[in-house]
């Protein structure tokens, strides 16, 4: 016979005509489980009703129904620019730039980015956001002949790096990137303080020609393709180019992988301002969203400051010592 023989030795047995009782080992299972489930509902039940436990619920239920969370509104058409979110988003204000073109900015709920959605998802939709920008930078940085007779003065003008050392006395002095280099005044001063010197900027045709009259410009590097650059770095510098990257974090990732333990992020970002939205800038940092970014990418921040004159923020992170994985946001 299947099943488990019970003993019946025990009074008021003996007559039985059976000498033992068959019980099914499923049937012994469901029953001893379906009690127990029993058992928790009653614990729960009365455990729920203690006065501190109640309010304690009742709290949670309304943080939950109050939560930034509970308005997240992002539906994949666009993605925060430092952490990836698509769904954790939401409308943050419409603004209008100097020109009157309305803007829709929304906020990321994991990291607090400010996010310029309208160009953010023509980005999305394939739009040729590098030829966008590599246009705007000659533009916006065209030299001539009276500026370039000026390149020397405003290097030794640049106060970058004597900041960044004042802040973090322990920087390592061996090789530096400027990425985005603009007409490279930055990495023209960091030629002052670094054995070696790389000026990444998208188009070259400014940068080479301020370039060529750069003091200690035998140690300035000029290119195009940062992933071509040999070494690794000491300090990444990076002044006014990451509101541009509507893939920053990719890049940045890319970046901080290169970057010797012990070596620094220093970036400069303008902050939410009628003045700086075009449609070029695609993200507006907070104290908030900047130590968050820094976090993901396994750095321990040392400074956020601000250039209250101007509405800039400057963020200076570290690469720690020891083997560390980035930090979930």
């Amino acid at each position: 016979m299947s099943g488990i023989l019970i003993s019946t030795n025990r009074p008021g047995l003996d007559n039985l005509n059976s000498d033992a009782v068959s019980i099914s080992p499923r049937s012994r299972f469901w029953n001893l489980k379906e009690r127990s489930l029993k058992t928790s509902d009653a614990v729960l039940t009365f455990v729920r009703r203690i006065p501190p436990v109640r309010r304690l619920i009742d709290r949670t239920a309304a943080i939950e129904r109050t939560s930034l969370l509970y308005d997240a509104r992002g539906v994949g058409d666009f993605a925060c620019t430092a952490c990836r979110e698509e769904v954790a988003l939401t409308p943050f204000e419409r603004r209008t730039d100097v020109h009157g073109q309305v803007y829709d900015l929304w906020m990321c709920l994991r990291c607090h980015a400010i996010l310029n959605a309208t160009h953010l998802r023509l980005v999305r939709t394939g739009d040729d956001f590098l030829s966008l920008q590599a246009d705007a930078s000659d533009n916006f940085y065209a030299v001539d002949d009276e500026y370039l007779s000026t390149v020397p003065d405003q290097i030794d003008a640049c106060g970058f790096f004597d900041y960044l050392f004042s802040v973090y006395p322990k920087q390592q002095r061996g090789v530096m990137i400027d990425f985005g280099a603009g007409r490279g005044i930055v990495a023209g001063s960091g030629a002052k303080f670094f054995e070696k010197v790389y000026a990444a900027e998208l188009s070259l045709n400014v940068l080479r020609q301020v370039h060529a009259v750069m003091p200690n410009r035998d140690r300035i590097f000029v290119t195009d393709d940062y992933r071509s650059i040999p070494d690794m770095f000491d300090c990444i510098a990076s002044m006014h180019v990451l509101e541009h990257l509507p893939n920053l974090r990719d890049i940045l990732e890319d970046l901080v992988a290169r970057l010797n333990p012990g070596g620094s992020l220093f970036f400069q970002v303008p902050m939410l301002l009628r003045a700086h939205l075009v449609c070029v800038h695609y993200t507006f940092f907070t104290d908030v969203s900047a130590r968050s970014l820094c976090r993901q990418l396994g750095l321990d921040v040392i400074s956020i400051s601000y250039d209250n004159d101007l509405d800039f923020l400057n963020c200076i992170a570290r690469k720690p010592s020891s083997d560390r994985r980035p930090r979930p946001n």
